[in-house]
């Protein structure tokens, strides 16, 4: 019999202050190796989290090292823009596709964990606005591991944990401050002994977020991705809908939808932008034609002007009364500063 000696942490927005209280209260005999991914915004400092992590931890933590070998009563933190991934005994950080509009993701790191090493895994959902970390808990579960989730009233931001337990049966729901306790009770309990392989990164979606061999895949034509514009496919397969490109990018429902409507913003903001120019541009032509007494020109550029502004006028009308889903980046962006 073994014990189970991999716990994987996920979070997001919120999720930094819950370390701070988990990290020093894991006793320095764990006998188990800890991963930490926090969603964080793109161009965030590189050395920031880790750091910040450090000074909170009674374990040694650091930025994962890519091919390092697994020790227990270790933090392994995952470094800005990239995947960190089980893979056997050792880590891999990985540069491959978001998930989630993310990399780092969550979903990665719970899949390879539930992927190499089964029951001996315990999985930790922490604050975050959407619904990232619920596929990967539901892997977990379902190859024997254990899940631990935030109590939603504790998170500032429960729509991680909500989403966890809409999906899983998670063994414990606790405060961050009693999460610590609730690790180290479940690193104790015995599990049956399972091998532990290197499978290549490249397996299925388990890892690397790509399902091209699998037969649930439905293709939706009519919808592409947000980040590369190819073709979205729905799969079930992790018992919630997901949507994927063949590209490899992965979204939850939710994530989809705030990209979608970030996406929409963008466009009606670029719009606008268009139509000022296009605004200033008349007028200008106008000065123009009024200064060499061309009359009817001068009269056309304004009219040209004068619509320019009134539809600027009503796209930021529109803009305005949008109610935006929640920005899982703004968020990120505005911890890190």
């Amino acid at each position: 019999m073994a014990q189970r000696n991999v716990v994987v942490v996920g979070g997001s927005a919120g999720a930094i202050e819950a370390l701070q209280q988990i990290l020093p209260a894991l006793p320095a005999d764990l006998d188990a190796s800890v991963f930490v991914v926090v969603h964080s915004a793109e161009g965030a400092a590189r050395g920031g989290l880790a750091t910040v992590l450090a000074r909170h931890a009674s374990l040694p933590c650091a930025f994962g090292v890519d091919g390092e070998t697994l020790e227990p009563r270790r933090i392994y933190v995952a470094p800005y823009g990239r995947h960190l991934v089980v893979a056997g005994k050792r880590l891999r950080t990985i540069d491959g596709p978001r998930e989630n509009g993310f990399r780092p993701a969550v979903d990665p790191l719970f899949r390879s964990a539930a992927l190499h090493h089964g029951a001996a895994v315990v999985g930790v959902v922490l604050s975050g606005a959407r619904d990232d970390g619920a596929a990967g808990l539901v892997a977990i579960k379902e190859r024997g591991g254990r899940a631990i989730v935030q109590a939603p009233q504790d998170c500032p931001f429960p729509g991680m944990p909500q989403s966890a337990m809409m999906l899983v049966d998670p063994d414990d729901v606790a405060p961050a401050v009693e999460i610590a306790a609730r690790i180290v009770a479940r690193t104790k309990e015995s599990v049956a002994a399972e091998a532990t392989t290197e499978i290549p990164l490249e397996a299925g979606m388990s890892i690397s977020g790509r399902d091209d061999a699998d037969p649930s895949v439905r293709s939706w034509d009519a919808f592409v991705c947000p980040d590369c514009g190819g073709v979205l496919r729905e799969t079930d397969a992790v018992a919630m809908q997901r949507f994927q490109c063949r590209t490899g990018h992965a979204y939850s429902i939710e994530s989809l939808l705030a990209s979608q409507a970030n996406g929409v913003e963008a466009a009606l903001w670029s719009a606008v932008n268009v139509l000022r120019e296009r605004e200033d541009m008349s007028r200008k032509l106008a000065h123009r034609s009024n200064e060499r007494g061309l009359r009817f020109a001068t009269e056309r550029y304004l009219r040209e002007a004068n619509t320019s502004a009134e539809n600027a006028g009503r796209i930021v009308d529109v803009l305005k009364r949008i109610t935006p889903l929640p920005s899982e980046r703004a968020i990120a962006e505005a911890e890190e500063e």
